[in-house]
């Protein structure tokens, strides 16, 4: 375990060994930001408008994340068990932070992909509705060297270890995105674990492909994976999935399914979250169709670099107040570019080069 960077608003930590070994090297790293979440998590949910009701959720959710454990691999229960041993807090606080979208569902983002000449540029601008202010200052590059699988990196925030960002050593690249289904279920294996498994072992976006449509899974999502010479999107749910290819060398992704096969299973957007900053319309369809085309719109242009990339990722309202996050992979080079910034978006900061990680 080492730092590659260490400063507010960026962290590069680097991870090796067995599931129980990587976790507690990951929980004693980042003790002082688990307990910070956790803290922040409880004050959430204990408001002076709502306390006891808040009190009530947070062993409801507790509760609901237990009935989920069964479900996660071995390894990676070995893992969240050892992080919660670093960091010194209950394995069950761990386990909901892993879970949490799949009870609450609310991931939402912008991502697109532009492969031509056997080159890719991937872009992802990930929002999250609340908690900004917190996950602005602790985002984390981890640079996952296992003892079995490829090494890869995930970029996510202490304490958790599954992945919905992130890049392996073969150059696969899979970005997350909610998309609200009436199709779901609390008797499979959570997003960002099963994301984090097939990246860890796949060496082809066909392989990740594989993993996910076979696998148990819980709620609605769009993921976009893509290498150096080919991206797509597939389109799931529970228990129904399609492959979408894009156009002329461009695809992009955000919050609704774009199959028709997929739209019949689409469910009514969430309500805002209670503290929320963001404006009631970007909690519609409407908001993500129009993120959607207007990323379509910049990325056919020609030529397309890392410049026009984060011009994409800077522009209103593919960057928002709920945009915490915000990186360019270029899958050949294995090389990504992470936004720095303390207030959202972040994608108005700096983007930090990161290379040779891999």
């Amino acid at each position: 375990m080492r730092f590659l960077l260490r400063e507010e608003g960026l962290t590069v930590l680097e991870l090796e060994g067995s599931p129980s070994q990587i976790g507690l090297q990951h929980g004693a790293s980042l003790k002082e930001e688990i307990h910070l979440i956790r803290s922040k998590f409880i004050g959430y949910l204990s408001r002076k408008k709502w306390p006891l009701f808040g009190r009530v959720l947070y062993w409801l959710l507790m509760i609901l994340s237990r009935t989920m454990n069964r479900y996660i691999p071995n390894e990676l229960r070995e893992e969240m068990l050892s992080v919660a041993k670093g960091a010194s807090v209950p394995y069950h606080f761990i386990l909901l932070l892993n879970v949490l979208d799949d009870l609450l569902n609310i991931l939402s983002c912008s991502s697109f992909a532009v492969v031509r000449g056997g080159h890719t540029i991937c872009g992802r601008n990930l929002d999250y509705d609340i908690f900004t202010d917190l996950m602005t200052h602790l985002n984390t590059v981890f640079v996952y060297r296992p003892k079995d699988g490829y090494p890869f990196i995930s970029l996510a925030w202490p304490g958790y270890i599954g992945c919905v960002t992130g890049i392996n050593a073969n150059g696969l690249i899979l970005t997350s995105h909610a998309s609200y289904t009436s199709d779901k279920s609390r008797k499979g294996i959570a997003t960002g674990l099963l994301y984090r498994y097939a990246i860890q072992y796949a060496s082809s976006i066909e392989e990740i492909e594989g993993v996910i449509i076979k696998a148990k899974r819980t709620i609605g999502n769009n993921l976009l994976l893509a290498s150096a010479d080919e991206a797509f999107v597939l389109e799931i749910s529970a228990r129904g999935w399609e492959r979408r290819e894009g156009e002329g060398g461009v695809i992009t992704v955000t919050n609704h399914y774009q199959t028709l096969a997929m739209d019949s299973l689409q469910a009514p957007f969430i309500a805002k979250p209670p503290g929320s900053s963001m404006p009631d319309e970007s909690f519609t369809y409407n908001h993500s169709h129009l993120r959607d085309r207007k990323l379509r719109e910049l990325c056919k242009r020609e030529p397309f670099g890392i410049s026009e990339a984060i011009e994409a990722l800077r522009t209103e309202p593919v960057a928002n107040e709920a945009t915490v996050q915000s990186v360019i992979f270029l899958p050949k080079e294995k090389t990504i570019w992470v936004a720095k910034g303390l207030n959202p978006p972040v994608s108005l900061g700096k983007f930090i080069k990161l290379e040779g990680l891999l």
